[in-house]
């Protein structure tokens, strides 16, 4: 008799016990889905970026490259990997982009100035982004290394 209510102790101690809500799987299909999100959202947000203006002065030489905008974005290759510690891993190779900017250049009394086109293959970027919540419970990203 001892035996039984020893075991109904257990049997109610864990029924007061708190069980998980759900659990999530995450499936290699479900990090392609997040990979290609990722991608078309960091694609959009390099195409409106505001690149500030360059400016400087070497000798008599006097340069002004301002109103960058990016005019084309192409990620052709991308790799995205989780880390532990909730590091995510974000690889482009061979991407291509295309600018225009308004340059101004002046050496001693020569002056040039107007708008380029310019382009250029074979970018890669390797980046680590730290991911965390801020007090509010809400996605916080932290750019942890860039190449």
């Amino acid at each position: 008799m001892a035996l039984f209510g020893a075991l109904f102790l257990a049997l109610l101690a864990g029924a007061r016990a708190e069980l998980p809500g759900c659990k999530i799987r995450v499936t290699s299909k479900a990090l392609e889905l997040v990979k290609q999100e990722g991608l078309r959202f960091l694609e959009q947000e390099l195409e409106t970026i505001t690149i500030p203006d360059l400016r400087g002065q070497e000798g008599h030489f006097y340069y002004n490259i301002s109103e960058v905008r990016v005019t084309e974005l192409q990620l052709t290759s991308s790799e995205l990997h989780f880390q532990p510690e909730q590091e995510l891993m974000l690889q482009i190779t061979n991407a291509s982009l295309g600018l225009r900017f308004r340059r101004q250049l002046l050496y001693w009394f020569f002056y040039d100035g107007g708008y380029i086109n310019a382009s250029a293959e074979g970018v890669s970027i390797h980046t680590g982004l730290q991911l965390s919540q801020d007090s509010s419970g809400r996605m916080k990203v932290s750019n942890v290394s860039c190449q």
